[in-house]
């Protein structure tokens, strides 16, 4: 799963590049991008709800926290969506 993490953290902001998007919308690009690091067939082992989270996109969401935390992107709370910084 750290390769996944590492391809994500890079792919982030190459594909913000486009404009603001929405974690759904960065997700759907992964997949489209990556689909063999993307498998939804992988629950999200840190779900107690049972949900079918799948856990690739748990760790594009920790993706975008540490892109975050370096300050390489931002979420504009206002629309809802991330983007460069």
């Amino acid at each position: 799963m750290l390769i996944s993490y590492q391809i994500f953290y890079n792919a982030i902001p190459k594909i913000l590049k486009n404009g603001p998007m929405s974690h759904r919308e960065i997700a759907k690009q992964l997949q489209q991008l990556y689909p063999k690091h993307c498998n939804d067939s992988i629950p999200c082992p840190h779900r107690k709800d049972n949900s079918v989270h799948p856990e690739w996109d748990h760790i594009a969401r920790n993706a975008e926290q540490a892109l975050k935390s370096k300050d390489i992107i931002i979420r504009d709370p206002s629309i809802r969506k991330w983007e460069i910084a």
